[in-house]
């Protein structure tokens, strides 16, 4: 590993912001595929008078939403807790809202576990430009990119791995 980071001169600090999120991020980028087709899975039908297709795009929208407010709690988050301290929440909220999609029916609950990833998210971006910025100014745009490549390469990764379980 050591390697890989005098290839790409990534500080192995920024390396351990952003892999949690380039794992925990396969979650969400996988209920982009299944809840659509698999609603009924997720007992996702009329509630309180609406179809199942409004709740469809509610649920995948909502933690965008929430993210408007929750980026200006994360930044509180982090001056209480410390960066650290920070990742560490949001991992364990990431990891909750994940195993929640599996383990949890219904709208109102999935709804929840949208928001808490919502939340998880914001405090991971900002986690990951914190660090980049404790850094030399002349390697931001290296290391941004590092990050969001990392962050979409987990993406990419659950398409291919939904292919070999599914």
């Amino acid at each position: 590993m050591d390697r890989v980071l005098r290839i790409f001169k990534i500080p192995p600090q920024i390396i351990f912001t952003i892999v949690p999120l380039g794992l925990i991020i396969m979650g969400d980028s996988i209920l982009y595929v299944i809840l659509p087709s698999n609603y009924e899975f997720f007992k996702i039908n009329s509630f309180l008078g609406v179809d199942s297709g409004f709740w469809i795009g509610f649920i995948l929208s909502i933690n965008r939403f929430v993210r408007i407010f929750s980026n200006v709690f994360s930044v509180k988050i982090i001056k209480i807790l410390g960066l650290r301290n920070s990742m560490f929440v949001a991992t364990f909220a990431g990891s909750l809202s994940t195993l929640g999609y599996g383990l949890f029916k219904g709208v109102l609950l999935i709804v929840l576990m949208r928001i808490i990833w919502g939340f998880s998210y914001s405090i991971f971006r900002l986690s990951y430009y914190l660090k980049v910025y404790s850094y030399e100014i002349t390697n931001y745009g290296r290391h941004i990119g590092f990050c969001l490549s990392i962050q979409r390469l987990g993406s990419l990764l659950q398409l291919h791995l939904e292919f070999i379980f599914l």
